[in-house]
């Protein structure tokens, strides 16, 4: 009788175990920002500063650039991605209608023939189709958002060669 429950709570122990290592796969296998992308197609990058105003009104800076298939800048842009991964989140369980991030945020708005990617500053990362549908949110790096910084000060240094094709400065109404 003894054996049996002896036995039985090494079942439960190991079934424990075996979910705890699956879920923990599960939410820190890493994904290469790369690898979402279509080394064939047209992107446009938007970098979205936004900030508030000493009168407390929300502002936003987009400048916005273009990049072509098979040219220096666009094989840059996707190297620089892939040297970056990305893992799931307890919010990646949660799709969202529309993912914000917060004021005083830099983000970067990279958007495909079919799909959006959102990455900011802070460590989050979404994707979404461009035709609509939930947004699922994913985390850049770790350990808070140190990865994500990094990702951002390399992706203003490329785009320092880029010429962009748009810009746009935006103050919101509005105070915080």
């Amino acid at each position: 009788m003894r054996s049996a429950r002896t036995a039985k709570h090494i079942i439960i122990g190991l079934l424990l175990l075996g979910i705890l290592l699956v879920g923990g796969w599960y939410f820190l296998y890493p994904y290469s920002l790369g690898s979402r992308i279509s080394a064939s197609e047209p992107l446009s990058l938007s970098v979205n500063i936004a900030g508030v105003t000493v009168t407390g009104k929300d502002t936003v800076d987009t400048v916005t650039y273009e990049f072509q298939p098979d040219t220096q800048e666009y094989k840059a842009l996707v190297s620089l991605l892939n040297d970056y991964d990305y893992h799931r989140s307890f919010l990646t369980l949660l799709p969202l209608e529309d993912y914000t991030p917060d004021s005083n945020t830099t983000t970067f708005q990279l958007q495909s023939t079919d799909s959006q990617y959102l990455l900011t500053d802070k460590g989050g990362f979404s994707a979404e189709p461009v035709s609509g549908g939930k947004s699922l949110v994913y985390a850049i790096g770790y350990l808070g958002s140190g990865k994500a910084e990094q990702l951002t000060a390399e992706l203003q240094a490329l785009l320092k060669s880029c010429t962009p094709v748009e810009t746009h400065d935006d103050a919101e109404m509005g105070t915080t």
